[in-house]
This record gives C-alpha cells, structure tokens and sequence, in this order.
C-alpha cells in the first residue's frame, strides 16, 4: 500500500520548482494534494514568480498520479488567505494529514543596503507565512492527534553568505518555528521537522540576482559561470540537486517511518564545501 494512502498534504508554494515536485512525489505515493501558491508578481523579488499556468501545470502532473488535486490562489502573508485555503481543503477532502510548508522568496543584499521593503517581503513570506500555515493546520491535526509539518528551511543556516541578510533570518526562524512546535505538540500525535536543503536547481536560484551573488567579480555572470563556481563548492562535482531530492527527504519525514522523529533539521547539502 502507498505510505500515505487516504491522506491529505497541503503544499505551498506549490506552483512550481520544489513545491511541484514535492506534491507529485506525495501524489506518486498515495496522497491527495491541495496547493497554495501566490502565481502572480509581488514587489521584492528580481526575477520571475510562478503564475496561474503553472499552477494549472502542477494540478495535471498531480492528477495525472491519479490523486485528486485542489489548487488554492493565495499568499502566506495574508493570514485570513491562508485559513480560507485550509478551509477549503477540509471541505474537499475532510481531513489534512500533512503540511509541506515550501513556499519561499529570495532577495539580496548587505545588512546596510537592502530595501526595507524587500527585507520585509522575504520575512513576511519564508518566515510569517510558515507560521501562519502551521497555525491554521494545527487545531484539527489537534483534534484528530495527528500531523506532520514538514518546513523547507535552507542550508544557509550553517553556511553563511554575504548579502542574504533577509532570506538567512526567515531560514534561521523557520528552525525556531518548528522546534517550538515540536516541543509543543508531541503529545498530540503531531511531528515538526525541517528540510535544509542547500542549491537546488529551481527558478529561486537560476536567475541574473542568484548569479551575481555566487559571482560577484563578474558584472553580467553566465549561467556557465555560476554552474563553474558552485560545482567547485561541490565535494561530489555536482553544483545543484534536483528537487526530487529534497522532496524524498520531506516524504520520509512525512511519512510513519519518521513518527518518531521531531524537532529535527535535516541537511540535504549533496556534497557541498559550505
């Protein structure tokens, strides 16, 4: 039988990259999947956010899994979008076993330089917003003692770099968040660990602003030139894991294999020198 045959995840930021291959994974293995995800621009980012196509995208590679698939437009910033979308899932699906909190923005600059309001956009959606999914998903894995939160957090949490002033406070939070809650909830039936992956090859990473901060000798760096520089980071010759790879460490911690399992930070770093 599929480890979460019967069950319910909620991905965020599921629209694409990780969160897409995260949901399919959970449909591949038996779960039905709701996904919420902005899929449209927000002021912070330099590069590109996922639309309501890929949203669209995502919802057939997850039916074609044979799981039933709920898409959810929303923002984790905005706490009340968050609950509606939770609402609206327990009314598809009448339960919610699992949260995959994925969904995550990048924004960079020194400590001095970056704009308040890129600051607090990054915050708001990699560190408010997970706390907003947990919150809204708490009281009814608490009525049926049972849930698994599984965070994405970054292996920026042990590998500093300069210029990630925002996004390396909303990761180190994440791990806050979680092992509260770990600490908070276990008697009810309810794990909270976090993913820690380090590069993967998803849009957050492959775009102009991601490149110049691997490269910053470099005024206009190549998309060969960041491959070069983050494979000689790599132990293994690999620059950039697969998505798929961070999805397999978030099943297991998903999954009854890991009921045992709390308060945890799982490194997924494939190799890396950082």
């Amino acid at each position: 039988m599929p480890r979460f045959s019967g069950q319910v995840a909620l991905v965020t930021g599921g629209a694409r990259g990780m969160g897409r291959s995260h949901a399919v994974a959970l449909a591949q293995h038996g779960a039905d999947v709701a996904i919420l995800d902005v899929a449209r621009q927000i002021d912070g980012p330099a590069y590109p956010l996922a639309t309501p196509e890929d949203l669209e995208t995502t919802r057939t590679l997850v039916e074609a899994e044979g799981a039933r698939c709920l898409l959810i437009q929303a923002d984790v910033r905005d706490r009340e979008g968050v609950d509606a979308g939770v609402r609206r899932t327990l009314e598809a699906f009448g339960r919610l076993d699992v949260l995959v909190a994925n969904a995550g923005i990048a924004c960079y600059g020194s400590a001095a330089d970056l704009d308040p309001e890129a600051f607090d956009a990054v915050v708001t959606t990699n560190l408010t917003g997970v706390w907003n999914c947990c919150r809204a998903v708490l009281p009814h894995m608490v009525s049926r003692n049972y849930g698994r939160l599984v965070l994405i957090s970054s292996g920026i949490i042990k590998s500093p770099m300069p210029n990630t002033v925002a996004y390396a406070a909303a990761k180190h939070g994440v791990v806050g968040i979680m092992r509260t809650i770990a600490l908070e909830y276990v008697a009810q039936g309810i794990t909270a660990n976090v993913v820690a992956p380090y590069l993967v090859d998803t849009p957050i990473i492959q775009n102009e602003a991601t490149r110049k901060l691997f490269v910053p000798e470099k005024p206009d760096p190549t998309y060969e030139d960041f491959r070069q520089r983050a494979t000689e980071q790599s132990l293994n010759g690999v620059p950039w894991l697969d998505p798929a790879a961070i999805s397999r460490a978030g099943l297991f911690l998903a999954s009854p294999d890991a009921s045992d399992i709390t308060g945890t930070v799982l490194d997924v770093a494939g190799g890396s020198r950082r």
